[in-house]
């Protein structure tokens, strides 16, 4: 007996890593020619890859349904009773999938003296509201092509707990890695008073010359 359900599954290999390649290869060469140094192509680039990931973890395999919708109820496709029905491991993942999310929001400082030489960096409470919008929009987004074209990803708001728990530890992480080396650098420093430290008096420096 054949299956009356007729289906296509887009696989992420050959869907969102061949996109991915592409926007990784125009951020990098854009770029380049605006003059960015090589930290910042680097951290643009592999933020442009980490959210190709995203999409491929979130979205892939996707399952397009070419039956017409299914006439039920969608309340029984959305769980919203909070860690009631947690698999502690896909709960975990879910955390460490976007911790490198939280870092990315959070910002890179700039490298230079002054307000002109640093970026900027988001606060921890932003970085967990931009978290928890965009977990929100995934979920509804995952139901609305559930019930209109397929997919395969249920809703749940253990997912955007998971999620906006991982931004924002990942915005703590980054936070204290620029803060360890913003002070380490300080601690070996030459004193003003070094003779062979430019930043000392320069009568110190000509006795060292004429030394």
């Amino acid at each position: 007996m054949l299956a009356s359900s007729f289906h296509v599954v887009l696989p992420a290999l050959a869907t969102v890593v061949p996109v991915t390649i592409v926007a990784v290869v125009l951020v990098g060469l854009r770029s380049r020619r605006a003059g960015a140094g090589l930290g910042t192509i680097l951290w643009r680039t592999s933020f442009v890859a980490y959210l190709g990931a995203l999409v491929a973890v979130t979205f892939f395999p996707f399952v397009i349904d070419l039956d017409p919708p299914p006439d039920s109820p969608w309340h029984p496709m959305m769980n919203l009773d909070a860690l009631s029905s947690t698999h502690l491991r896909s709960f975990w993942l879910n955390i460490l999938m976007t911790v490198p999310l939280g870092a990315y929001l959070t910002g890179r400082a700039r490298a230079g003296r002054g307000q002109a030489g640093r970026r900027r960096l988001r606060g921890i409470v932003q970085v967990g509201l931009v978290a928890l919008i965009a977990s929100v929009s995934v979920e509804l987004l995952q139901l609305a092509l559930h019930l209109s074209i397929g997919g395969n990803r249920a809703t749940d708001i253990d997912d955007v707990i998971a999620n906006t728990t991982g931004a924002v530890v990942g915005a703590v992480l980054w936070r204290a890695v620029l803060l360890v080396g913003r002070v380490a650098p300080s601690r070996v420093r030459p004193h003003p008073s070094d003779p062979l430290d430019p930043r000392a008096p320069v009568g110190a420096r000509e006795g060292v010359r004429g030394s």
